[in-house]
């Protein structure tokens, strides 16, 4: 938007949902407005001078200005991402499809697919929108018949691989050969995933290289999951699942659901984590068993429970950084830990030190 040259500025809140009708508010108007929804505001497009104090709480700042009812939602737990990624990809799918973006290639003619052709490739169905550069090996199966596939740049889909929709892989990733990626799967940009994956939000730059099953979970940035990881998504007595996000036990209501993993995870070969579990960002998970759950706190370093080194879970943040800067330049991030990012990160780090002393 080119607010700013007239003078305003769009506010977001950080977990908002936003539906069709208020993206189109936002894009088409002028002036100030606030946006809200049941759980509260959404969005708001403000006066700059309004923003001139720097200690003026945003609540005091939207206060006032005119306001209209909006049918997007707030992700009041993070478990709401899991349960209903399915139904936003197809959501999301559809409003861009409106726009003229991403228009659906004919189900008889996978010729279109990259450069290199499709090599084989089956699709079923007729939602399926693929992007610039893409390359798909022989032996590849897309079923769009249940929801639709959305497919970025640059995107390498080796052979003998299954993508079942509602789907959505972002720029520059890679499936491994023979991986079966199952629908309300979100693949982030740069990520490189084989395996079993369904119904899961996969974080950017993240890894999954290998063989093992990942169902219903959140797994965020520069995560590095070993071989033979697996989690469970279902409970052996069929009932729904209770997690500690942090704030003690907390009721879902979910039948399926795996596990969240921070950011900078790592977990050694044949490491299984149960159901309902949260893994705090910096984890280093390694030990006898290979088994984890629970509620997994930041900087983690071992099965025993160790603080991970900060100097050395840095230095290992940036050697995973170094190893994909052709895809951070092309995503325009930056190409390195930022002060900012170092900053929290000792932060944490000594809150956690603290709590374990």
């Amino acid at each position: 938007m080119d607010g700013a040259e007239r003078g305003t500025v769009l506010l977001a809140h950080p977990l908002a949902i936003p539906d069709p009708d208020l993206i189109r508010a936002i894009d088409g108007g002028e002036g100030e407005r606030l946006w809200r929804c049941a759980a509260g505001p959404l969005a708001a497009r403000i006066d700059l001078k309004r923003l001139e104090r720097s200690d003026l709480p945003i609540a005091e700042a939207i206060a006032g200005l005119p306001e209209e009812e909006t049918g997007g939602e707030i992700v009041e737990r993070p478990w709401s991402l899991v349960a209903g990624n399915a139904a936003r990809i197809a959501e999301d799918d559809a409003f861009l499809e409106r726009l003229g973006k991403f228009p659906s290639l004919p189900a008889t003619a996978p010729a279109p697919f990259g450069a290199e052709g499709a090599g084989g490739a089956e699709v079923l169905g007729r939602d399926v929108r693929v992007g610039r550069d893409c390359r798909f090996e022989p032996f590849v199966l897309l079923d769009a018949r249940e929801g639709p596939i959305r497919i970025g740049d640059r995107v390498t889909v080796e052979a003998h691989t299954v993508l079942r929709g509602p789907l959505w892989i972002r720029n520059d990733a890679r499936v491994r050969a023979g991986a079966r990626i199952g629908e309300g799967t979100t693949l982030g940009e740069g990520a490189r995933v084989g395996g079993e994956v369904e119904g899961t939000l996969f974080g950017a730059f993240s890894n999954k290289q290998h063989d093992g099953f990942l169902g219903h979970a959140v797994v965020g940035e520069w995560v590095n999951l070993g071989a033979a990881t697996n989690n469970s998504d279902l409970k052996n007595n069929y009932g729904p699942v209770r997690l500690d996000w942090g704030e003690g036990p907390a009721e879902t209501g979910l039948l399926k659901l795996g596990c969240f993993i921070g950011d900078h995870v790592k977990t050694a070969i044949g490491t299984r984590i149960g159901t309902g579990t949260v893994i705090g960002p910096m984890a280093n998970l390694f030990g006898g068993s290979g088994f984890v759950s629970g509620r997994v706190p930041p900087f983690t370093w071992g099965e025993e429970g160790g603080v991970y080194r900060l100097s050395e879970a840095v230095d290992t943040l940036r050697k995973a950084m170094s190893r994909r800067l052709p895809e951070l330049e092309r995503a325009g991030r930056p190409l390195e830990p930022t002060e900012e990012l170092l900053r929290g990160l000792r932060e944490l780090w000594d809150s956690i030190r603290g709590k374990r002393s």
